[in-house]
């Protein structure tokens, strides 16, 4: 599909070029759900996609929705990080589904190394990440770092060998942060 929808974009691209967000896109459909990820970076000393979050940290896992169940999965069955707690605004939703997510409020009474958010949309993550910096220190608040999934190791993990991800700006992105 990916190849496909980019050949179609790339017909058009003198009048508007939309390949870059298109590549975009499809990282942040696939990431969300591409639990082999985890598998093929569990090697590395940080937890992916968030490199300032190191392995056997206690960590508050912020985000219920698709990608916060699959990474709170995978953290329950690697050991990889310590969730102390798992949190969402619409915990007692999740509750009847009959996960353990509590509320955001229970952050201040919990012991924790670092807030992981998980929500992988922009808006709702930066909007979140602000609440948050009024309450807790901007150094224990991890997003998803988008640099990283535009990386050549990750689009490598995920099957696209030598596809190439530029920002706005034309810049090339794939380079893989260290």
């Amino acid at each position: 599909m990916y190849r496909s929808v980019d050949a179609e974009l790339e017909k058009y691209k003198n009048i508007y070029d939309l390949r870059s967000q298109w590549k975009k896109y499809i990282l942040f459909l696939m990431i969300p759900r591409a639990d082999m990820l985890y598998r093929s970076f569990n090697d590395l000393d940080y937890l992916f996609p968030f490199p300032n979050v190191r392995r056997g940290a206690s960590i508050i896992l912020y985000g219920a929705g698709t990608y916060g169940q699959r990474l709170y999965g995978f953290l329950q069955e690697t050991g990889f990080c310590e969730v102390t707690a798992w949190v969402d605004r619409n915990y007692a939703e999740f509750q009847k589904m009959g996960l353990p997510v509590d509320s955001p409020e229970i952050i201040s009474n919990r012991r924790y190394d670092e807030i992981v958010v998980t929500i992988t949309y922009a808006k709702p993550r930066y909007s979140l990440r602000k609440s948050l910096l009024e309450k807790y220190p901007p150094n224990k608040i991890h997003m998803i770092d988008e640099e990283l999934i535009c990386s050549e190791k990750t689009w490598k993990a995920l099957g696209f060998d030598g596809v190439k991800v530029e920002d706005e700006s034309g810049s090339d992105v794939t380079g893989w942060r260290q």
